[in-house]
């Protein structure tokens, strides 16, 4: 019975393993990273607004993966991501620059309750702010 139970345990840990997503693989081996940082690449979205600041265009990328557009605003290179089915609220958050700031309050509704939309801002590799809007 127990050779059973070790060869189960062995199976389910080579399993598991391989199924690190690569934001968790980048955060492994990125300990300088902020823990609100290492959230956006597990989680795959901006949680903390402010976190994105100083973030490089590829970071980006890994933790949030392809833009769904990109676009030019105020002068400034910017990524915009869409996602369906965010909280139900009708809020903005904006971090960095001369903008000023404001944490992103917590989400609240349905699982298909709106859109979210975040738009990141770059001056040349780097993310100098972010915006979240959620939509009804």
């Amino acid at each position: 019975m127990k050779p059973m139970i070790v060869f189960v345990l062995l199976l389910t840990a080579i399993l598991y393993s391989g199924c690190e997503t690569p934001g968790g693989a980048y955060v492994k081996q990125h300990p300088e990273l902020s823990p609100q940082q290492r959230q956006i690449f597990i989680e795959k979205k901006v949680s903390d607004i402010h976190a994105v600041v100083g973030l490089t265009k590829e970071q980006i990328r890994v933790a949030l993966g392809e833009p769904a557009q990109f676009d030019n605003i105020e002068g400034n290179e910017a990524w915009i991501y869409s996602k369906s089915g965010a909280a139900k609220v009708s809020r903005l958050g904006v971090a960095g620059g001369d903008l000023g700031g404001t944490a992103l309050p917590e989400a609240s509704g349905g699982p298909n309750a709106g859109n979210v939309r975040t738009t990141i801002f770059f001056d040349g590799d780097q993310a100098t702010r972010a915006i979240v809007a959620y939509e009804q």
